[in-house]
């Protein structure tokens, strides 16, 4: 099936950070995590109210934000425009890509910045078949001397769509290593009481 499809890199600290590698029996919080400041924005390709785009407006934002982790939604990463990139040199922080569909010259998708360390990343098809192609990105993050385990998603725009990635979103959840803390971010498209 086609959501059973996904993208899997692991970078190359042994046992993602060594104090999780025997943690995987251990309940889904294992310690007190302190304070971290997490943001979740749809950029819009930097585009803002006034229909101009403007990543230098973007990064602005951002900076006055301070936060520790950044989820994005509606990224570029072309040739031309490599925004998920540009804002991870602009803020200092280390970039993980989630790429959801093919555009010309590269990919549109989901980014995650983060001011620490990235163990690993994994992105999930959430994509309903006849709609546009959607994605979750899953990485293992640690930040403030703290693992945590980030999802970062864009939910399409139609209620029985949307029913869909949840319960996908759940699958993924719970197949996914208790490791560490799991934080769910992102743009759900959720105006109205319905299934996110």
């Amino acid at each position: 099936a086609r959501h059973h499809r996904k993208r899997e890199r692991s970078h190359s600290w042994a046992g993602h950070f060594g104090q999780v590698r025997n943690a995987r029996a251990l309940p889904y919080v294992y310690h007190h995590m302190g304070p971290i400041h997490v943001v979740s924005w749809n950029i819009q390709k930097g585009i803002g109210v006034d229909f101009r785009r403007d990543l230098e407006r973007t990064k602005s934002v951002l900076r006055a934000l301070d936060a520790d982790i950044i989820g994005l939604q509606e990224v570029l990463c072309t040739d031309r425009a490599n925004q998920a990139a540009e804002l991870a040199r602009a803020l200092d922080m280390k970039l993980a890509w989630g790429p959801a569909r093919t555009i010309r010259g590269g990919t549109f998708g989901n980014a995650l910045l983060v001011r620490g360390m990235i163990a690993s990343e994994r992105v999930h098809d959430v994509s309903v078949p006849h709609q546009e192609p959607r994605s979750c990105l899953e990485v293992l993050v640690k930040v403030r001397e703290q693992i945590a385990r980030l999802f970062v998603c864009h939910f399409g725009l139609g209620p029985r769509e949307r029913t869909h990635q949840a319960k996908r979103l759940i699958e993924i959840l719970r197949s996914v290593p208790t490791d560490a803390p799991r934080i769910v971010i992102g743009d759900f498209n959720e105006w109205y009481r319905g299934p996110v």
